[in-house]
């Protein structure tokens, strides 16, 4: 059977198919729908020329020093992602001393370019060496809750991430692996997919993101 196209051959036109995305962090330059910011102190972030380095990102000593990309940039970004019905999919890898002040990665849904500011709603895991397992962050303008994962954090070990928004819960999960959910200070605005690494001492974090998807359920 022929048809019309591609999308015809498993949805009818008469619905509309929701937003998705995926990137596999590949070639010279970041891809344009992407911004980086240096966030506080000194960041920077490139592509790598290595097998599967994906886009890395480097902070500097100075305490919160930080870095992300964003979908745009600090100043406007675009969030197309509702925080109700919508998926996040991340493989990230960490490249850190096994030393305590290091965020890195700091990745998932957000509102904002940077995370950690006021007024922001976001849904996220933080590989932080201050504690001894992931943590999820999830935030509305109002309200905020963290929760420790079962999963250790780790230095150099590449992880695969999920995060789910549904309407009544934020569902985290790692390598596959339900870690945690969520049903208290849920995010209320939509969100782009944000991958970022922060400095909370005097050490030099650093991460990469190899792939990532998103999209609305």
């Amino acid at each position: 059977m022929a048809f019309p196209s591609v999308y015809e051959m498993t949805n009818p036109l008469t619905t509309v198919r929701k937003q998705h995305f995926w990137e596999y962090f590949s070639g010279a330059t970041l891809n344009s729908r992407w911004g980086f910011s240096s966030l506080a102190g000194v960041a920077t972030g490139s592509m790598q020329d290595t097998v599967d380095g994906g886009y890395k990102i480097h902070a500097s000593a100075g305490n919160s020093a930080q870095g992300a990309i964003a979908f745009g940039n600090a100043s406007g970004v675009i969030n197309p992602f509702s925080p109700t019905g919508s998926v996040v999919i991340m493989v990230v890898k960490p490249e850190n001393a096994a030393v305590g002040g290091i965020w890195a990665p700091l990745a998932g849904f957000a509102t904002h370019a940077d995370i950690l500011g006021a007024g922001r709603d976001y849904a996220n895991l933080n590989n932080s060496t201050d504690g001894t397992y992931v943590a999820t962050n999830t935030r509305n303008v109002s309200s905020y809750v963290l929760t420790n994962t079962t999963f250790p954090t780790t230095t150099n070990d590449s992880m695969l991430w999920k995060i789910e928004c549904k309407s009544s819960s934020v569902v985290y999960n790692i390598n596959g692996t339900l870690q945690a959910t969520v049903t208290t200070s849920l995010p209320a605005n939509p969100m782009h997919p944000n991958f970022g690494v922060r400095n909370e001492t005097t050490q030099y974090p650093t991460a990469s993101i190899k792939y990532c998807e998103a999209y609305n359920t």
